[in-house]
C-alpha cells in the first residue's frame, strides 16, 4: 500500500479542515491516510469524536464507530475511479490499491491500530504490481519510485516508474471528471555514467498523445518534459522528475533535481510540474 498511499497523501494535502466543514472527517481519526491537511490522523478538529456512522468526504468515504475507522473505506479518482479500499475489522486490515485506468497496484493484509492520536499500519503480507499487470520482483534495485502527483491545466495528473539495468519505463496519467483515463506509456534506456535517456517507444491510450521535448540527465536523477500536440500552449506539456537515489535511501539531501536548461521558461512556470 506503500505508494498509493503517498500518492493520495499528496492529493489531499491542499485540502483545508475546518471543523464545521462538511468535507472535514467528522471524528479526530480517519481511514486510508496518515493525516488530513495539516493534521496528523489522530489529531483532526473533528466536531464529533465519537461518531458513529457512515462519512462521505471529497475522493474518500468510510465508517465509524465511537469515532474510529470501522469497515470498508474507499478512495476515488478524480473520475469515480477506485483509488484504494481498505477493511478495518478487530486490529486486522485488508486492502487494495488501484492504478488510475483500474489496474492493481498493490494487495497488503496485516495490523492496524487507531490509538493514542495516531494510526498504525503494518503489512504482515503484500503483493505489488506493475501498471501493466506484472507482479513486481522486489529484489530489483531500482524499482517503486513514485512520481509527485501534479495537476496539468487544473487536472490531476499522477506518473509511477520502474528501471531495471538501465531499461526505463514511465506510466503517464491525467485523470479527470469529464473524461476516461488518459495513459501514456514511455520506455526507454538511462545511462547515468553516460548522462543520456534514449526513447525506444511511446503507447497512447485515449484521446491524447505525447511526444519527448526535452530531458536532461544526473547522476540517479531523470527530469523530462512532454509535449501534448493536441493542447495549445502554454498548457501543452507535462514535467516528470525522478530522483532514484533519493527513494532508495542514498540521496544526500531531499532536494529533487532540476534541469539547467530553461525548457522553456515561459512553459515551465505555467505548470506547477515544472516549477
Amino acid at each position: 500500500m506503500r505508494w498509493s498511499y503517498l500518492m493520495s497523501l499528496l492529493l489531499l494535502a491542499a485540502v483545508g479542515c475546518a471543523v464545521n466543514n462538511a468535507s472535514c472527517p467528522p471524528s479526530n481519526y480517519v481511514g486510508l491516510l496518515g493525516g488530513w491537511g495539516q493534521y496528523g490522523n489522530g489529531w483532526l478538529p473533528g466536531d464529533d469524536p465519537d461518531f458513529t456512522g457512515y462519512w462521505h468526504g471529497d475522493g474518500i468515504e468510510g465508517g465509524y464507530r465511537d469515532g474510529i475507522p470501522v469497515g470498508i473505506w474507499k478512495g476515488f479518482y478524480a473520475n469515480g475511479m477506485p483509488r484504494n479500499i481498505m477493511s478495518y475489522d478487530s486490529g486486522k486490515y485488508s486492502g487494495v490499491d488501484y492504478y488510475p485506468d483500474g489496474m492493481v497496484s498493490n494487495w497488503a493484509y496485516g495490523n492496524y491500530a487507531f490509538a493514542d492520536n495516531s494510526y498504525k499500519c503494518k503489512a504482515m503480507q503484500s503483493l505489488s504490481f506493475s501498471p501493466d499487470g506484472v507482479l513486481r520482483d522486489r529484489a530489483l534495485k531500482f524499482m517503486d519510485v513514485p512520481g509527485m502527483e501534479w495537476t496539468l491545466d487544473g487536472q490531476p495528473f499522477a506518473y509511477f516508474s520502474d528501471l531495471d539495468n538501465g531499461k526505463f519505463t514511465l506510466w503517464a496519467y491525467v485523470v479527470t471528471k469529464d473524461m476516461p483515463t488518459q495513459k501514456f506509456v514511455v520506455t526507454g534506456k538511462i545511462s547515468f555514467p553516460d548522462r543520456t535517456f534514449a526513447i525506444e517507444s511511446v503507447k497512447c491510450y485515449g484521446s491524447m498523445t505525447v511526444e519527448l521535448g526535452y530531458a536532461e540527465v544526473g547522476d540517479g536523477w531523470l527530469v523530462a518534459y512532454f509535449t501534448i500536440p493536441q493542447r495549445e500552449a502554454p498548457r501543452d506539456y507535462f514535467s516528470v522528475t525522478l530522483d532514484w537515489k533519493l527513494f532508495n535511501g542514498t540521496h544526500d539531501g531531499y532536494q529533487l533535481p532540476r534541469p539547467a536548461k530553461d525548457w522553456p521558461a515561459s512553459r515551465r512556470s505555467a505548470d506547477s510540474g515544472g516549477k
